[in-house]
């Protein structure tokens, strides 16, 4: 996995299941500044403020990305 498809991976799940569109547009604005970098925090936020549970689809990319980039 490279850089862009991280973020764009990362920008899927925020997009899915932040549900605040200030704390959305926020976390967004994060990845494309500092990428692959702040992939951590942004699985742990998105983690704390998800309503619903995970698809098996968003789990393997979520785990691809812990697999790179944690």
């Amino acid at each position: 996995m490279n850089e862009e498809e991280v973020k764009l991976k990362l920008e899927y799940l925020i997009s899915k299941y932040i549900e605040d569109d200030d704390k959305k547009r926020e976390l967004i604005n994060l990845v494309r500044a500092r990428g692959g970098a702040v992939a951590k925090g942004i699985l742990a936020d998105i983690q704390s403020y998800k309503k619903v549970h995970y698809t098996e689809k968003d789990s393997e990319i979520m785990q691809e990305i812990v697999f790179y980039y944690v």
